[in-house]
This record gives structure tokens, sequence and C-alpha cells, in this order.
């Protein structure tokens, strides 16, 4: 099958506001977190350690905080959106094996970006072996994204190699879908992530320009996965594809 494109996206976006209607509160305390773990604790321990492991990788922190405050949400939105049905914020599951599973591999996969991107700009001679590596770490997140939105739903197939499988030839088509469903956020939060937000500080302040960016960054890390449990309808729930 071809995954239908546009319809997955417009369904990604109707999804999203639906869970900004009816968990407002979650979303503002998750923002809220969010953003005080990109301007405080990250700041914190680069003044605190500024040649230890959080001056070197001060992204990779970030991330895994960000990760961790973002997975109820995360774990809500992906099952309402394969279930069709409105799936309540449960912290017990953050407990479960499958829970931690999808925790390490999205490290994992995230790590190319998060430690070779400020490195490529750093020493732009290894520019470009970085940014391959990079576009190796994006094609496997998007071929993996069934097992992802397994995990989600507390289960253990499709696994990542499954999910590689029954996602060959589309891989064309998941881009186009998860660049399509980034575009307003993804363009503000790739703004902060390459530290290009000196004009933001000008204008809006350091601290209000901090939650901006995070804020950005944070329905960003919703959406993609918002978008892969549709992939995941698409083809496991409505096809009924083999694992």
């Amino acid at each position: 099958m071809k995954l239908p494109v546009f319809e997955i996206v417009r369904a990604t976006w109707r999804d999203l506001f639906g869970f900004v209607r009816r968990h407002p509160l979650a979303l503002a305390v998750t923002l809220l977190c969010t953003a005080g773990v990109d301007y405080g604790l990250v700041r914190f321990l680069l003044e605190v350690d500024p040649r230890g492991v959080a001056a070197a990788f001060p992204s990779v922190a970030a991330a895994a905080l960000t990760l961790m405050i973002w997975l109820p949400c995360i774990f809500a939105s992906i099952r309402s959106a394969v279930s069709a049905q409105s799936a309540p914020i449960e912290l017990l599951n953050l407990l479960s094996p499958t829970t931690a599973r999808y925790f390490d591999l999205s490290l994992l996969l995230s790590l190319p970006a998060l430690v070779l991107l400020p490195l490529a700009s750093a020493h732009p001679a290894f520019g470009l072996p970085m940014a391959a590596l990079v576009g190796v770490a994006i094609f496997l997140e998007l071929r993996t994204t069934l097992a992802f939105t397994a995990l989600a739903l507390g289960l253990h197939h499709p696994d990542p190699l499954a999910s590689y499988r029954l996602t060959s030839g589309q891989t064309l088509r998941l881009l186009a879908i998860l660049i399509l469903s980034l575009l307003p956020f993804g363009a503000l939060s790739l703004l902060g992530s390459l530290g290009n937000h000196e004009m933001l500080i000008d204008m809006l302040g350091e601290p209000l320009a901090a939650i901006l960016l995070s804020s950005a960054t944070g329905i960003a890390g919703l959406i993609a996965p918002l978008a892969g449990a549709h992939v995941y309808r698409a083809m496991i729930v409505e096809m009924d594809a083999p694992v």
C-alpha cells in the first residue's frame, strides 16, 4: 500500500488540537517543565561543571530529561490516535519495560543529531561525514516508526526489524509526512537547536525566548509520534499487516 500522506498529516494536526483541548493543564505543566530544563537545569550544570560531561553534551542531557517529561503526553496522544478514542494520561505506564525500550531507542537514534550537529558547526571540515551520519539516523527513525508506536501501546511487535521490513518502499512518503507535519513548530525548534536564536532573545528577552523555543521543540516532539501513530493505524490496524 501507499501511505496517504496528506490524509495522515491532516489527521495528525486534528489530533494535536484535540489533545490540546482535552489536556490543557497537563500540556501547560509539561511545557513549563521543559522550559525549566532548557533554561534552568542545563545552564546550572554548565556553570557547576564547565569542563565536564554536561559541558560536552548539554543537548543530550536536555534531550533525555525533556523526553522523560513528555512521555506521558506522547503515550496518551499515540493511544488516542490509534484507537480513535480519547485516552487518559497515565503516569504508571512510565514504569513498564516497553516504556524503557521506547526511551532507550528514542535517545539512541537521536544521539547523532544531538552530538554531531554541534560538533559540525564547531569543526566545518567534518561537517559532511557528520551530516551523513545524522541522515542515516533520521532514515532509521523513519523506518522504525511502527516499533515506536507499538512500544507506546505496550506491545513488543512490530519490533524495529519488523518495522524496517514493513515500511520498505515508504521512506519518501514517511519523510514527507514528517516534514509536512512538523513545518510550523519544527522550523522554530530548528532555529533554536542551531543556536541562531539571538534575534528572538533581543526581541523577547532570554527567559521568554527560551520558553518559546523549548515549547516549539516540545510540540514538535509530540507531533512526530502522533504522525507515526497514524502511520501505524494505516499500516497495521486498518490493513491488519502481519508482524
